[in-house]
């Protein structure tokens, strides 16, 4: 059986081209390392890595929103109404607010964290604190998959990422699964990581 080898995104939502602090960083087992300034760059170097054997390729973005929030009946709906809402040019340009504020209107999700209010998109969290906001598996201290900007937030690189995950999985689909709601039997097997985690910070 052919050995996976595995390659970690730390992914980001920037709205102009950037390297180094806060912006995409891609590495594997060998030492290998890219620091791309866009998303575009990233999906290509990320693809031209991975075009033979078999990998697992970790991202540092949540793979769904909470179950039982919103009128999605699956993860790939979401997935799909994502990637087909999402604008982002070559220069990061993106419209990822209007995007969420339409998931909100037209799907009853419940994002937030904006730099400036929108209609149905509100700069601060709306609704009380509770189960809606975290999925199942998150662990303690994950942040909102809801939360769009600020400290820790990850609903804008989710939304960003999503969409180019499943562009990238409509070129071949019988050789991408995404775990855990696939079994991790195709080549490329694409998975939610969390470097800084506990867990993780005391395994390096």
């Amino acid at each position: 059986m052919q050995t996976r080898q595995v390659l970690v995104v730390d992914w980001s939502a920037n709205s102009r081209p950037k390297r180094g602090a806060d912006s995409i960083w891609i590495s594997d087992a060998f030492g290998w390392s890219a620091n791309p300034s866009t998303r575009t760059e990233a999906m290509q170097l990320i693809q031209e890595r991975t075009c033979e054997g078999e990998w697992i390729v970790a991202f540092d973005f949540p793979m769904g929103i909470p179950f039982g929030v919103g009128d999605f009946h699956d993860w790939r709906a979401f997935w799909r109404t994502v990637s087909s809402g999402l604008r982002d040019e070559r220069n990061n340009q993106n419209n990822r607010w209007e995007l969420a504020a339409l998931l909100n209107h037209e799907h009853n999700a419940r994002f937030w964290g904006v730099p400036r209010a929108l209609p149905h998109l509100s700069s601060k969290r709306e609704h009380e604190a509770g189960d809606w906001e975290w999925r199942v598996g998150d662990p303690r201290g994950a942040q909102s998959a809801w939360k769009l900007l600020g400290v820790g937030s990850v609903g804008s690189q989710m939304l960003t990422g999503i969409a180019h995950l499943e562009r990238w999985r409509r070129q071949d689909p019988a050789s991408f699964s995404v775990w855990p709601f696939e079994p991790p039997e195709a080549r490329i097997v694409v998975a939610e990581t969390w470097p800084s985690h506990p867990v993780f910070a005391l395994a390096q």
